[in-house]
């Protein structure tokens, strides 16, 4: 506003000071232009205008200042005016800001009561829900024990029960089953004494049958022949009378025949024969007893290797004089009763 007043004021002095500077050239082309017979009145007359010119111009100016004055004075007023009201304005903007923060920390310090009281509240609705919960499960836990224990007991009872019949059915069937075994035992007993008696007219006769066999082993005609026995009686026992022949002649050489061979499949459908013969080295084998039950290792080692060396020499034997391949097979059997 003041800048304005001040713009106005400036125009108003340039219009008076261009008046003035344009009565002045006026004048000095009147001068110009007046004829030289003419000067008194045209100096008359100028000096006349001169003095009007410079009254007008003096209350000109005398104007120009006295409206500067009053719209500096204006602009001042106005200017005063202004700082007052941006003071009071200013006051009163801080006042109502005063107020505001003050209405706004007391309505957040309400609304951090509220939420604290509702925090709280809920905080102890939800305690209480809490034990009430913990209280309701106790309860349906303790509920669920007793169902279970009753249960239980029913369940103990029943087996209780069973195992009482159980208990029964199985200690009749025991008792049973050991008059049973004790009578079958008690008949097993006599039985059993029956054959010992029986058995000791047996080991009468036993003792004469070994005494007997001792006389056959102690000769070695005899021991071969209870070989040879043996041997048979195997084969009988074992193969029927068309897979194996006896006194086989493997050779024409004088002691190529052998006691026993076994028929086996040949080429052509031709029998191969398989040579078997008894050996009972007696006396070699009592030597490696009697030393082993006396503890003498020394003569165990050396029975041993007599008696290794004597059923090799015997396999020697056979291999000799009865293997005859393509009618025998390359290989024969030993057999030590």
């Amino acid at each position: 506003m003041l800048t304005a007043v001040l713009i106005v004021a400036s125009i108003a002095l340039a219009l008076s000071l261009g008046t003035a500077i344009l009565a002045i050239v006026l004048l000095v082309r009147s001068r110009k232009a007046t004829p030289v017979g003419g000067s008194e009145e045209l100096n008359r007359q100028l000096n006349l205008n001169n003095d009007n010119l410079v009254k007008m111009l003096t209350l000109h100016n005398q104007t120009v200042d006295d409206n500067l004055r009053k719209t500096l004075s204006y602009a001042q007023e106005n200017t005063e005016r202004q700082n007052r009201q941006t003071e009071e304005l200013s006051a009163k903007t801080g006042e109502r800001l005063d107020a505001m923060s003050k209405n706004l920390s007391d309505t957040l310090s309400n609304q951090r009561m509220e939420m604290t009281a509702g925090i709280n509240a809920l905080r102890e609705s939800m305690a209480a829900k809490q034990a009430e919960q913990a209280r309701t499960t106790q309860e349906a836990l303790a509920g669920l024990r007793q169902e279970i224990n009753g249960q239980l007991k029913d369940i103990r009872d029943q087996n209780a029960k069973e195992m009482n019949e159980m208990r029964a059915v199985v200690d009749k069937q025991l008792h049973e089953n050991l008059e049973n075994r004790l009578t079958q035992s008690f008949g097993l007993v006599t039985d059993k004494l029956s054959e010992v008696y029986k058995g000791l007219g047996e080991m009468s006769a036993l003792t004469t049958d070994v005494n007997a066999l001792k006389n056959v082993l102690s000769g070695v005609k005899t021991r071969g022949t209870w070989g040879e026995i043996s041997l048979r009686t195997l084969l009988e026992q074992l193969l029927t009378t068309d897979q194996y022949v006896t006194n086989f002649h493997a050779s024409r050489a004088e002691g190529g025949v052998v006691e026993f061979a076994i028929k086996m499949p040949g080429p052509e459908g031709s029998p191969v024969y398989l040579p078997l013969d008894s050996k009972f080295p007696l006396e070699d084998y009592q030597r490696l007893v009697e030393a082993a039950q006396a503890g003498d290792q020394a003569a165990v080692e050396a029975n041993t290797k007599a008696l290794y060396k004597r059923v090799r020499d015997e396999a020697m034997d056979i291999r000799d004089k009865y293997l005859r391949p393509p009618k025998t097979t390359d290989f024969g059997v030993l057999y030590l009763p």
